[in-house]
């Protein structure tokens, strides 16, 4: 499925997709078949744009900091201009799932890009480890390069410290004035201080 998806990209059969889930039925624990769908349906990302894509959601696709770097390539290059809901939440927690290094990689990107991700209004990475690197999403949306965030799901995504202080700073600088909707429970890494 993922390897035929990332063909399908790669061959521009896809340029007028708007809303495009991706959730593994098999799970492969072995890695191998899936691995193989992930890397194909990711390096397709980086290399052709999908210009009407407004939604991309991989529900427990267990993206590595290798995949999730993959995926920073596409936001990099602007091959997601249109996009507006990113979910990357998962299960549970585990050694492949995106973590802190991914989520500073994946903001980086949209520091780095020429566009960012303007349109972006929901982002989700709840029971993942990318909570631990909230402070660089506070960054890119100090930047002024991430769209008017109304939703962010941060639950169970080992949050830390320095997360909420990027967070309170964003709420302080006025640039979450759009969030309805703000999820960061679960997340006992956050002292009491921090709160």
């Amino acid at each position: 499925g993922l390897v035929l998806l990332g063909s399908a990209i790669r061959m521009k059969r896809l340029d007028a997709i708007r809303d495009l889930w991706v959730n593994p039925t098999n799970t492969d624990e072995g890695g191998g078949l899936l691995a193989e769908g992930k890397n194909a349906f990711l390096t397709a990302l980086a290399a052709v744009q999908l210009p009407n894509l407004s939604q991309l959601s991989m529900p427990h696709m267990r993206l590595t900091e290798g995949e999730t770097q993959t995926l920073a390539q596409a936001v990099r290059a602007g091959n997601l201009p249109r996009l507006s809901i990113l979910d990357l939440y998962d299960s549970g927690m585990g050694e492949n799932v995106i973590g802190r290094e991914g989520m500073e990689l994946l903001m980086q990107a949209v520091v780095e890009s020429d566009e960012g991700l303007p349109h972006l209004r929901q982002l989700d990475i709840s029971f993942t480890a990318g909570g631990g690197g909230v402070k660089s999403l506070c960054t890119a949306v100090m930047s002024g390069k991430v769209g008017k965030l109304s939703y962010l799901n941060l639950e169970g995504s080992e949050l830390n410290d320095e997360g909420v202080r990027g967070l309170a700073e964003v709420v302080r600088e006025g640039q979450f004035s759009c969030l309805e909707d703000l999820n960061v429970s679960e997340n006992d890494l956050v002292g009491k201080e921090a709160w």
